[in-house]
């Protein structure tokens, strides 16, 4: 799945006259992940949804997922029917208009991936990840990606891989399941 975290920014000078983002509560989790429509509209129909393996019985041990998730949308980028393998974590202004920073990685949300503890203690990661974490403050020097709206001072804007705003599940709406290949 993907994840996006959105919450609200507080915009305080910093000394030195920089600016700092911090957060002023606790955002909430959205998740992207494709719908079941959303693979049979995508370039390979179905066969779009195999790299993306998650199944119906996962999905019905975790009941409360199904409140955070959100359609896989990305007319912007032309890639609405491309089906994504991509993982993002990011923290996005309540005003849609700026990242706080961006993570793009090959970890899923899997203890695969981020590892579990066993009983005695040990940290036990099954799968090697990679990713590159975007922190404005490094790549363009300044406390924000700018998302949305004119580019100021040379930072052209950061190329979201997914439409802002998200996309829903409506009430009708089901993730994609990798059962539905079988």
């Amino acid at each position: 799945a993907h994840a996006t975290a959105h919450c609200r920014l507080d915009l305080p000078a910093e000394p030195g006259g920089g600016m700092g983002l911090q957060l002023q509560s606790a955002p909430p989790i959205r998740l992207v992940y494709p719908s079941f429509d959303n693979v049979a509209a995508s370039y390979d129909g179905l066969l779009g949804g195999g790299c993306l393996p998650y199944s119906k019985r996962t999905h019905d041990k975790q009941p409360w997922l199904q409140q955070y998730l959100f359609q896989w949308k990305s007319d912007a980028r032309h890639r609405t029917r491309a089906m994504p393998h991509i993982k993002t974590y990011c923290r996005v202004s309540p005003d849609l208009s700026q990242l706080a920073w961006f993570h793009l990685t090959s970890a899923n949300l899997s203890k695969a991936a981020w590892g579990s503890l066993s009983k005695a203690g040990a940290l036990s990661i099954l799968s090697y990840e990679a990713g590159v974490l975007f922190l404005p403050k490094f790549v363009v020097g300044s406390s924000s990606f700018p998302i949305r709206g004119e580019v100021a001072g040379g930072v052209p804007l950061f190329p979201m891989p997914y439409d802002l705003p998200l996309t829903p599940f409506l009430s009708k709406d089901v993730p994609w399941f990798m059962d539905n290949l079988s």
